[in-house]
């Protein structure tokens, strides 16, 4: 009777032990789960930054040479105007 009940007693002590430690990897799995879920979390906030970045640069490049497009245009037209008004005051 006594064996009986220290048998009952020690698969009750496995049984919990089994529990406790199903339990601690359950944790641990879903606690390296949340740290690889930040650190994804964060490399995709540098790759959005990085991205805004490049295309902040890019709109900064391409309105710069917009600008000296449109001065290279207006040099042009001013250098045209002159000629034109100087082949005016030549023919009179």
């Amino acid at each position: 009777m006594i064996e009986e009940y220290e048998q009952a007693k020690r698969k009750r002590e496995q049984k919990e032990n089994e529990r406790i430690e199903k339990e601690f990897k359950e944790r641990e799995r879903i606690e390296r789960e949340y740290e690889n879920s930040k650190i994804e979390m964060r490399n995709q906030k540098v790759e959005w930054e990085k991205s805004r970045m490049e295309e902040w640069d890019n709109r900064g490049k391409e309105e710069k040479k917009r600008r000296e497009d449109e001065r290279e245009k207006l040099r042009k037209l001013e250098e045209a105007f002159e000629q034109e008004s100087k082949d005016e005051e030549e023919k009179r």
